[in-house]
């Protein structure tokens, strides 16, 4: 009979395997996947709607706030924030109304 040996540990010229989308509980949070465009989970579903807004003035924050539920008040608004600054989204009429710089 033969032992496997346990993988927890990393073999003495291998880097250990990390796991990313992982939170430090080991557990998964839905809001930490990358997407393949770089946008976390959390991130996307922001920039989707603010997207699919056709007014002219975007889309206002409370209005994100009924669609996203299931998203806290604080993950939607690190969401806007990052998007905000990495410039996929931008403030028309006041602070609280949002467009997409995607011409779509």
């Amino acid at each position: 009979m033969m032992l496997i040996k346990s993988n927890s540990q990393p073999s003495a010229g291998r880097a250990p395997i990390s796991n990313p989308g992982m939170d430090e509980a080991g557990n998964f949070g839905g809001n930490n996947f990358i997407q393949a465009n770089g946008l976390t989970v959390a991130q996307n579903q922001v920039l989707n709607l603010i997207k699919s807004c056709p007014r002219p003035e975007g889309l206002n924050f409370q209005d994100l706030k009924n669609q996203l539920q299931n998203m806290s008040v604080a993950s939607i608004k690190l969401a806007v924030d990052f998007l905000s600054n990495e410039e996929h989204i931008y403030s028309t009429v006041d602070d609280d109304h949002f467009k997409s710089t995607d011409t779509e």
